[in-house]
């Protein structure tokens, strides 16, 4: 008689490396907080969100909303054999920049593979495809940003100690970009280096793992990584925007190209994989560092470092809630149009259910 292994002892440990990681962020984030709070003085912090403007607030939220309409748009660019609409495209989006800062270590990342299967009906390898399609262009969006801030920054009498940092970023960039419109044939150089070659199992999984992933790529003409690329560097010069709009209002003095230098700092080290729950604490100690490159001294670029945090948050906050809501009335709605009517006409038959 078989027997069947159980499944418990999988789920169990899934559990528990989930609460190991849970944990360690929420260590991470109560060390580098405390050390952060501690530099700062008692409330500073509360006398300055007192001074928030309303108005100025409500412009970054509608201004937050336009650069989730842009990813949308982008998004709708990545998967167009599904037509999936700007309008389904949103929650997604807003539901997903929330959780990938602030789930622990940017797992959140992964849900943008989720929703994508999942509304979009598409392969895990296709739905992966479109994750680093968003990545690599935003990334390099970032680059070409920061950088040619750093070049104008270097002009600057005071400030020629940036030249220093523009160059390796230019020379990153440069590459950035040609890996990003060359993989498709770097994966198909790679795989007829390997093809082939059946002395060990390794080769072929190589040139299989290169075709799945060239394949997925064929989708992705040159122009349409261009557009990607477009749309990064629309929604990046949006962040900008709403940061130097809401930041020197608590009394920063930082311009438009002093806040895209330290967001773009502040972006790089923030996406290392080493974040604290909700970001607190490792998100803080980027910004500060990014402050700091635009000579705000160590306390006020740590005070200016915990209010940018929490303003962001509440902007990917409000957006989060409006996107869970329209996703679950969506969800209902597409569950409404698969069910079958309670008394089917003679001679109709019932359409088959979607998840069978």
């Amino acid at each position: 008689m078989n027997e069947r292994a159980p499944a418990a002892p999988t789920s169990r440990i899934s559990w528990a490396a989930a609460l190991k990681q849970t944990v360690i962020a929420l260590a991470i984030a109560i060390v580098l907080m405390a050390f952060v709070l501690a530099w700062i003085p008692r409330g500073e912090l509360m006398e300055i969100l007192a001074t928030t403007s309303l108005p100025r607030f409500g412009v970054c939220v509608v201004l937050m909303g336009l650069i989730y309409l842009a990813r949308s748009m982008k998004l709708d660019l990545a998967v167009p054999e599904r037509r999936m609409g700007v309008s389904r495209l949103y929650p997604i989006v807003a539901i997903h920049a929330f959780l990938k800062n602030t789930l622990p270590f940017r797992l959140g990342e992964l849900t943008l593979i989720y929703f994508i299967q999942r509304r979009a009906g598409v392969s895990l390898v296709r739905a992966g495809m479109v994750l680093y399609v968003a990545l690599a262009s935003d990334l390099i969006a970032l680059f070409i940003l920061g950088t040619a801030a750093l070049f104008i920054a270097a002009h600057g009498s005071d400030h020629a100690r940036f030249l220093s940092l523009a160059l390796p970023c230019l020379a990153i960039t440069i590459v950035g970009l040609a890996a990003y419109f060359m993989a498709r044939a770097v994966l198909g150089r790679v795989a007829g280096i390997f093809r082939g070659r059946t002395t060990s199992r390794w080769p072929g999984k190589v040139v299989d793992a290169c075709d799945t992933l060239g394949a997925a790529l064929d989708a992705y003409s040159p122009g349409k990584l261009a557009a990607f690329l477009g749309y990064s560097m629309a929604t990046w010069s949006l962040r900008f925007i709403i940061l130097t709009i809401m930041v020197p209002s608590w009394g920063f003095p930082l311009d438009l190209q002093s806040m895209t230098i330290a967001t773009s700092i502040a972006a790089l080290l923030g996406a290392l994989p080493v974040q604290g729950l909700a970001g607190f604490g490792t998100m803080e100690a980027s910004w500060a560092i990014g402050f700091a490159a635009v000579d705000l001294d160590s306390t006020r670029a740590l005070t200016a470092s915990v209010l940018t945090h929490l303003f962001i948050l509440s902007l990917m906050f409000i957006h989060f809630a409006i996107g869970l809501v329209l996703y679950r009335m969506q969800g209902e709605a597409l569950r409404l149009t698969h069910t079958a009517p309670d008394n089917p006409a003679p001679g109709d038959t019932a359409p088959a259910d979607p998840a069978s």
